[in-house]
């Protein structure tokens, strides 16, 4: 019973105690910290947030962390890493965190070299710069507001962005960065929305799009919106988005927006110019035919679709319930008195058939077998090359 767990002792290398913490429901509630000596150094209480707290380094006698709380804030910080000596497998610790904000915090790197020094007044970031390690951004502040360079690094210290803050708020071009040090972007700033002029690259410098913005809003022009998988290039006419192209390694898709609200669509096959399907979507809903070609640019099937319902023609999917991970696909041929449904795996072939004569008023009774069929997404089509 995981709920009986009561108390976590932990010991130095010499024997002595080094914490003695209790627990309630396998929650710590209270923690006592020793020296390697044996005397008392701190407590802290986890339900209140009070006290100080230690934490170690695993199988090693020194000090990972020590935080000093009142009143449920943390007032005091001291954090170390260790870091191997020359190419031997001896450790040394070093200080790379010194926060005391009733004074100043240092921080340093690995090496021992001063990354930042600020000075704290009435416990707030007052004047000088703080490197932050969790989010690797370094600000600087003046008058207790971030004013002048702002810098985000990578964990090789290399710079990821950079810019100029003024009285809290970002003003000017900021400048993006990839993983190699060359420029991936930029992007004005007036009063911390982006105004004006914005540029992005490839990976060999050249420009791939440009775009105006007013009031923080894209305007005139490209912009590029990267996610972690695809990247999206977007196009604006006038405040008004016009089309979009997202790169995908199933394919890219095309998109043409219109001002009614319907997207007209095209997906291509993979380093292809030729189309793998076209549909409409309404509310990015199916909305209208759905047209799949072979990689050839031949017409395979088409399907009519009104707000997500499937209303004639022949359609494929991805199988949405496949709790085996075995089928492959699945083949609907629907027409207006009747519905033929094909399941296919990925080692035996079709598995599962069944055809039925449809009648006004009455549900199908195709539709009842949890395959999907009552509402298709476009992300359910079958995206698989034939």
């Amino acid at each position: 019973d995981g709920y009986s767990y009561k108390k976590k002792i932990s010991y130095y290398s010499n024997g002595q105690i080094r914490s003695d913490i209790d627990f309630e429901k396998y929650k710590e509630v209270f923690g006592t910290f020793y020296d390697k000596e044996g005397s008392l150094i701190g407590n802290f209480d986890y339900e209140e947030n009070e006290g100080t707290l230690y934490e170690f380094f695993y199988g090693a006698d020194e000090v990972k962390k020590k935080e000093t709380w009142k009143n449920g804030k943390n007032i005091r910080l001291l954090r170390y890493e260790d870091v191997y000596v020359s190419r031997g497998q001896e450790k040394d610790y070093v200080l790379v965190e010194d926060i005391n904000i009733s004074d100043e915090a240092k921080i340093y790197n690995r090496e021992g070299e001063l990354l930042s020094s600020l000075k704290f007044r009435e416990g707030k970031p007052f004047e000088g710069t703080f490197f932050d390690y969790k989010e690797r951004t370094k600000y600087t502040y003046k008058d207790g507001l971030k004013n002048g360079l702002y810098e985000k690094y990578d964990y090789g210290e290399r710079v990821l962005e950079s810019g100029q803050y003024n009285m809290d708020l970002r003003e000017g071009k900021f400048t993006y960065y990839d993983n190699y040090g060359k420029v991936s972007s930029y992007i004005h700033y007036a009063k911390d929305k982006r105004e004006g002029e914005a540029a992005y690259f490839d990976a060999k410098g050249s420009t791939i799009a440009k775009m105006v913005y007013k009031n923080d809003e894209p305007y005139q022009g490209k912009q590029v919106v990267s996610t972690y998988n695809d990247k999206k290039i977007e196009v604006y006419e006038q405040g008004k988005l016009i089309s979009s192209l997202v790169e995908k390694k199933t394919g890219d898709f095309y998109t043409v927006h219109k001002e009614d609200g319907l997207q007209n669509v095209i997906v291509y096959y993979p380093s292809s110019k030729n189309k793998k399907y076209e549909f409409v979507l309404r509310n990015n809903s199916l909305d209208g035919t759905v047209d799949r070609y072979d990689t050839k640019g031949a017409k395979m099937h088409s399907a009519t679709f009104s707000n997500g319902s499937f209303i004639k023609g022949e359609i494929w999917m991805a199988p949405i319930y496949d709790y085996n991970k075995n089928l492959e696909k699945i083949r609907c041929v629907k027409t207006k008195d009747s519905m033929e449904v094909e399941v296919e795996s990925k080692t035996n072939g079709i598995v599962f058939k069944a055809l039925e004569k449809t009648q006004l008023g009455l549900e199908s009774q195709i539709n009842k077998l949890n395959l999907g069929l009552n509402y298709i997404n476009y992300k359910d089509l079958y995206w698989v090359v034939v």
